[in-house]
């Protein structure tokens, strides 16, 4: 009849312990904390588009990017930037469109917004 009250005892005392042991300070002291934030690939151009709101105002900064990512010393920043700047045109094409409920936001999409999401996605 002791028997579960015992072993709830012992369940939460194994709880606790192991709460200890894996959140205790000694265990974090190996955890390494990086110095400096995180890179990011926006840069004043893309947002200065973002902020215009039409989908031609990404159309000159796509044309540059697509040309930096030719260039033979290119590295994988270009080509993010490349892919942000079609994803971003992409949801620019469709923002002003509006949502209802149950309803698709296109009858068919249009061909320059699945290109520009196959080439963002690529």
């Amino acid at each position: 009849m002791k028997l579960v009250p015992t072993l709830s005892v012992v369940t939460a005392a194994t709880i606790g312990i192991t709460g200890w042991m894996l959140l205790g300070a000694s265990s974090r002291d190996d955890t390494a904390v990086p110095k400096t934030a995180a890179v990011t690939l926006r840069t004043d151009e893309l947002q200065t588009a973002r902020r215009a709101c039409t989908p031609t105002a990404l159309d000159g900064l796509v044309l540059q990017r697509t040309a930096a990512t030719l260039a033979p010393d290119a590295g994988h920043a270009a080509f993010h930037q490349l892919a942000e700047a079609h994803l971003e045109r992409a949801l620019l094409r469709s923002h002003r469109r509006g949502l209802v409920v149950g309803t698709p936001t296109w009858s068919e999409l249009p061909r320059e917004l699945a290109d520009d999401v196959d080439r963002g996605l690529a």
